[in-house]
């Protein structure tokens, strides 16, 4: 795709996104004491538990775990959707999705491409989309990142530990190797998880950011939660600190860098190509594959993203 068309259907496509946005202001913060640093990481990013899965005999399907991470009524248990082909000696591929996302775009890159190679597939639902929101929400992930700055920490804290527990358990189900992909914002959880969760076999990331704070003040897909910020007088200095264990350039990888396969498109008006050349400069120049597209690169070049996604997880 060239340049003046990616632009056009990404500004197209965020102007869409935001007809739908908070009826009230998001705002809160806690100005008694600091949040968690970055130096904090290894903390704020425990090991979880192994969780106790019931899945039932079916080839497709869900089932949930509980999740270690107080984050409201709704977000008491991880959900996850299934399709197996061999779940004792295929390879187990958790897809993550997108912020205000659900599971269709997630699946019309990879389902069909990837069942069709064996693999076993999981998609992982962040917290508060989907069945895990809340019924007070405006839209399908508004209380995942908001202006509610505390909130906004604890549900990025439960992405990383539910998809650890999830990681966790499928090996210890089988030898079969674990491979996380997420997309957009899917893929910055994904990212993150691979700087404190050691025994992923692979991660790959699909137009994603590397800083939180940073996507929500730059990018257009944040400029209403920036614009409530701003309003009630919170400034960038103060989010980047508050949020800096989500810059995931603050942190090294858990696992080899061979095991790590970037996605990013030229044209994003999502994404700022700037910040996510920032990681993949701090983590040493891991494998990166350049799409001449925008954002919506996701929807016109999804069969090149699931080859070139194959062809990757074909030679761990």
């Amino acid at each position: 795709m060239n340049r003046l068309l990616s632009t056009v259907i990404d500004r197209y496509a965020l102007y869409d996104l935001h007809r739908k946005k908070s009826i009230v202001s998001q705002f809160i913060t806690n100005h008694t004491q600091a949040y968690p640093s970055k130096g904090e990481h290894k903390k704020f990013y425990n090991q979880p538990n192994l969780p106790n899965v019931e899945m039932n005999e079916a080839d497709s399907g869900f089932f949930k775990f509980k999740s270690e991470i107080n984050n409201g009524k709704s977000n008491q248990f991880a959900t996850v959707e299934f399709y197996l082909n061999n779940p004792k000696a295929g390879k187990n591929v958790v897809l993550v999705h997108g912020w205000r996302q659900g599971n269709q775009r997630i699946k019309d890159i990879y389902l069909n491409a990837l069942t069709s190679k064996g693999y076993n597939i999981y998609l992982f639902t962040l917290p508060h989309h989907r069945n895990r929101q809340e019924n007070l929400s405006s839209y399908n992930g508004e209380f995942f990142i908001s202006a509610n700055v505390e909130r906004t920490i604890t549900s990025m804290q439960q992405a990383v530990s539910d998809l650890r527990a999830l990681i966790l358990w499928l090996k210890s189900q089988s030898t079969a190797k674990v491979i996380v992909i997420g997309i957009s914002l899917g893929g910055l959880i994904a990212s993150l998880t691979a700087t404190a969760e050691k025994s992923m076999d692979g991660m790959i990331t699909v137009f994603s950011p590397n800083s939180l704070s940073y996507a929500t003040w730059y990018s257009i897909p944040g400029k209403k939660i920036r614009q409530d910020l701003e309003q009630n007088g919170y400034i960038y200095d103060k989010l980047k600190i508050d949020w800096e264990l989500f810059d995931t350039s603050n942190f090294e990888l858990a696992i080899p860098k061979e095991k790590v396969l970037l996605f990013s498109a030229l044209y994003d008006k999502y994404i700022d190509l700037q910040d996510a050349t920032k990681l993949w400069e701090k983590w040493n120049r891991p494998q990166r594959l350049l799409y001449r597209c925008g954002h919506t690169g996701l929807v016109f070049c999804k069969q090149n993203i699931a080859r070139d996604t194959i062809a990757y997880i074909e030679n761990l």
